[in-house]
């Protein structure tokens, strides 16, 4: 089913406290809905309604070259699913024997989604970026012939 999401950051400036280098300061939130009703979630297919924080920071190491580091907490809502419609594959014959064979008739696939899903997950980034404007307006200010 069709998704929406909300996503809000920023970032805030520090250079001036570090004499020259650049510093910045960054964080954001996020809000993703499902593109899962619950019946349809299963080990492999974990998709609920997310909330995420994140922050980060971004220092300049050399000039024109920052190294980023971002830290996120995901926080995905819980759900119990009694109701699932991910039943067991078939690509084999015979089904495998359930516990309670009364229930399912011959040839039937039971449902494996059923259960409790509590979800959440932490993320760390780290990456470098070269300014290449940067870099180059610094290397044609300090050229001579």
């Amino acid at each position: 089913r069709a998704t929406w999401a909300l996503n809000l950051g920023g970032t805030h400036d520090f250079s001036r406290y570090l004499h020259g280098r650049k510093l910045f300061g960054h964080a954001g939130f996020m809000f993703e809905s499902s593109s899962l009703a619950p019946r349809d979630l299963s080990a492999t297919t974990v998709d609920t309604n997310k909330v995420m924080l994140a922050i980060g920071g971004s220092v300049e190491v050399v000039r024109g070259m920052l190294i980023d580091l971002s830290y996120g907490h995901v926080f995905m809502v819980n759900h119990v699913v009694r109701d699932s419609r991910v039943l067991l594959p078939a690509a084999i014959r015979p089904l495998p024997t359930d516990s309670n064979p009364q229930m399912y008739e011959v040839g039937d696939r039971p449902a494996i989604g059923n259960g409790r899903y509590s979800i959440e997950a932490d993320f760390v980034a780290i990456g470098v970026r070269w300014l290449i404007e940067e870099t180059r307006a610094h290397y044609r200010g300090t050229a001579s012939l």
